[in-house]
């Protein structure tokens, strides 16, 4: 059972449920959760069978920062002018708490603003806006979107959470064109044969300004991607950045919020 923290009932009634499915000796059950006080009492007390993940992956994060971050020549040139970024890595990985989504994103950001030339300062500002907690790390992301696409994007992320399969980018392009043309179905032509070849690279370029305006629109958290699908014209596909945002986007305030 994943998730335990999730759970939008009561906690204690959560628990009892459990210990009443261990009791049964054909049924083993593996739960997890962040380490909440009524996990703890209830399940907290065995430490042979209990692990926290940070531990278990704190080696593999640090190499990972390493690799990505820590050897990068334009870190190694601001680790000379300033022994500060030592402290840096290390507040990195003792914040990342073993989850590697949220050390992915931020060490993403702060590449983003080496290539800026910012300073440790600006560095450590980067590292302390990211929230720990996943849900409150894309809510950050969430009101971080210029007001201005805001529509766009609740209507893009409904789109791509209502789907049964992934969208394409021309999906996304037919979503604007709705908006701007709203009979535009009704309306629109049977193409000319003879215009193929200029139909198709009129899709080229719509695929190639969708596709700075999902990244735009959405800060990351849907992403455009190369595939291999004939499915999907022009090779591209978006799909959410892990599936935790569609969980969260999911969640009964996020849909209100959506909604609006």
């Amino acid at each position: 059972m994943d998730g335990l923290d999730e759970y939008e009932g009561e906690h204690e009634e959560l628990v009892q449920v459990i210990k009443i499915f261990a009791m049964n000796p054909n049924v083993k059950l593996c739960i997890a959760s962040r380490p909440w006080n009524v996990f703890e009492a209830a399940f907290g007390d065995d430490p042979i069978r209990k692990l926290y993940l940070q531990d278990l992956n704190r080696p593999d994060i640090a190499l990972y920062v390493k690799n990505k971050l820590e050897d990068r020549p334009d870190f190694q040139k601001l680790r000379w002018q300033n022994p500060e970024a030592d402290e840096l890595i290390k507040k990195l990985v003792d914040k990342s708490q073993g989850v590697f989504l949220w050390v992915f994103l931020v060490v993403r950001s702060l590449i983003h603003g080496l290539q800026n030339a910012d300073r440790i300062i600006d560095l450590r500002r980067r590292l302390c806006a990211f929230p720990s907690d996943l849900n409150k790390f894309f809510n950050h992301i969430l009101l971080s979107i210029d007001p201005i696409y805001r529509s766009q994007t609740a209507k893009g992320f409904q789109a791509a959470l209502s789907a049964r399969d992934l969208l394409s980018v021309p999906n996304f392009w037919f979503l604007d064109l709705e908006e701007e043309h709203p009979d535009f179905v009704i309306e629109m032509q049977t193409p000319d044969p003879d215009i193929e070849d200029l139909r198709a690279k009129m899709e080229k370029f719509r695929v190639e300004d969708m596709t700075k305006r999902i990244n735009g629109r959405f800060n990351g958290l849907l992403e455009v991607t190369v595939s291999k699908d004939v499915d999907f014209p022009m090779g591209h596909k978006v799909d959410f950045l892990h599936r935790t945002v569609k969980d969260f986007l999911l969640t009964k305030d996020m849909q209100v919020l959506l909604s609006d």
